[in-house]
């Protein structure tokens, strides 16, 4: 598949160039883009996901399990 590192950041945070013909998100909105309420997300077989992107999505939602290609069965993971 074609997710990348960067793909999957946008899952928490904002990115304008994304959204070129909406009027952008205003500051005090910003709190409340991220996607909080994701509570798991797989990547298996997604080779331009990296440990260091892994390990930014779960800084940036804390609480998710990211079943990757390396852990496959993570604590927490939901049936």
């Amino acid at each position: 598949t074609a997710v990348t590192d960067k793909g999957i950041k946008h899952l928490y945070s904002y990115d304008p160039a994304l959204q070129r013909t909406t009027l952008p998100v205003q500051q005090h909105l910003m709190k409340d883009y991220a996607m909080t309420n994701l509570l798991q997300i797989s990547v298996l077989k997604c080779p331009n996901i990296t440990r260091k992107g892994v390990a930014d999505l779960k800084k940036g939602l804390p609480g998710i399990v990211v079943i990757t290609n390396w852990d496959p069965n993570p604590q927490g993971q939901i049936f």
